[in-house]
């Protein structure tokens, strides 16, 4: 299956890491932009497609927990692919707190500003980035 970036430009603008009481710090992000009607589209397709799957899979036994499994499912699915505005492709990143390094995973749909955590001093910065399309 195709994804978004394979369709779209990958853009790097200028990102930063924001902590409440700390300076800011540079970022640098690669993501592609998701317009609406994908997001649309791709939420619509995997609701549709796992709630077309109820009936089949309500077959096997036990019969109820399968289809309640591809009702969740589906809402699930839905829900990751409307509410993210951008898809990942790298991240590259320090935290405002103590300097380690943050990461988040390529192919990962976010809506920014997004909250990582940081596993060395266990705060939770915010990667934002500074010309964010609405």
């Amino acid at each position: 299956m195709e994804t978004v970036t394979e369709t779209q430009n990958v853009v790097a603008p200028p990102a930063r890491m924001t902590l409440f009481g700390f300076k800011a710090v540079p970022a640098r992000a690669e993501v592609v932009h998701r317009p609406r009607p994908v997001r649309v589209s791709r939420a619509l397709l995997y609701l549709a497609g796992c709630w077309a799957l109820m009936p089949i899979v309500a077959i096997i036994p036990p019969h109820f927990p399968w289809a309640i499994a591809a009702f969740g499912a589906g809402i699930y699915l839905a829900w990751t692919n409307w509410r993210g505005t951008y898809e990942v492709r790298s991240v590259e990143a320090t935290c405002p707190s103590c300097g380690g390094a943050l990461t988040v995973k390529a192919g990962a749909k976010i809506s920014l500003p997004h909250k990582i955590v940081c596993y060395a001093c266990h705060q939770e910065p915010f990667l934002e980035l500074a010309d964010a399309p609405e």
